[in-house]
């Protein structure tokens, strides 16, 4: 079943040109403004933004987010400082300051390279200090496939993960992640969700270098016409039936679109509909696809 209030609004639209299929670029200020109201007045309570998103966190903050929880990631792109710690706290109080508010409810490392080099006992030390102090309420880090986990996970356990997740990607509950992480109490939020729009785009759309995977699309279509569902109605309740992710983040370039999630999370799903096998890694991560 699908739920509103499971939502999280992605702002990356809002604050830069980003998605493979984002004809629009990015989203005018008017129209951001009337996305947040929007999200706020149907049930959304999650914003999901980074420092890298071009201008979103400075547009939230301009809004005025008293009224959402907002998750945040951090980016150190020189780590040839004496004092990561300071650097740390440099970037979540630029980012508080950016947002206009006095802690977050999310801080995660937005690259995980980071944690997974020498200096990522200092990165996560300075996090847990921020977190004591209650500027930040949970720490983690955004990943992109289990692997990263087998990595990390025991030496920097997480308050919240954010994962790829959708029809074609659920390599976090084929591994046995999803369980784990559950049973720790790690809250998931799971993004991709429409792969950046490729997967509620027709292939004649989308670059040819998607035309590699054609006998995907026929599949995910004979799936929304054997449950009578349009695309955007089954992505969206593929990620919802998944009772322990916590949150789905979804972004719009329109309040239209925003309005379409909404309808579409009204259908349901009875039976859940597990990975489909054998997909190419070069589908799923998009630090694979071609430059646009």
């Amino acid at each position: 079943m699908s739920e509103i209030s499971k939502l999280a609004l992605g702002t990356a639209q809002l604050g830069m040109n980003y998605g493979l299929t984002n004809k629009s670029g990015k989203v005018n200020k008017v129209e951001a403004f009337k996305i947040l109201e929007n999200a706020y007045s149907n049930g959304i309570m999650v914003l999901d933004t980074a420092s890298s998103y071009g201008t979103s966190e400075k547009l939230i903050g301009e809004f005025g987010n008293n009224k959402f929880q907002v998750c945040t990631k951090i980016k150190i792109n020189d780590l040839n400082t004496n004092d990561i710690n300071l650097r740390i706290k440099e970037e979540v109080f630029n980012s508080l300051k950016n947002l206009k508010i006095d802690n977050l409810q999310y801080c995660l490392i937005h690259d995980i390279d980071f944690l997974c080099g020498g200096l990522g006992n200092e990165i996560w030390s300075a996090l847990a200090e921020l977190k004591k102090k209650q500027v930040i309420k949970k720490v983690g880090y955004s990943i992109y496939a289990p692997d990263d986990l087998d990595k990390l996970y025991d030496k920097y356990t997480p308050d919240i993960i954010q994962t790829p997740f959708n029809i074609l990607d659920q390599r976090i509950k084929q591994t046995g992640w999803l369980k784990i992480l559950s049973e720790d109490k790690v809250e998931i939020h799971a993004r991709s969700v429409f792969l950046q729009g490729v997967l509620l785009s027709e292939l004649s759309e989308l670059p040819s270098y998607f035309s590699n995977w054609s006998d995907v699309w026929l599949d995910i279509d004979d799936l929304c016409e054997h449950h009578n569902l349009s695309r955007l109605e089954l992505l969206l309740a593929v990620a919802s039936n998944e009772k322990k992710i916590s949150k789905i983040i979804v972004g719009v370039t329109s309040n239209a679109e925003l309005d379409q999630i909404f309808e579409a999370c009204k259908k349901t799903l009875d039976i859940p509909i597990n990975y489909l096998p054998d997909i190419d890694n070069k589908l799923i991560d998009p630090r694979r696809w071609p430059s646009k």
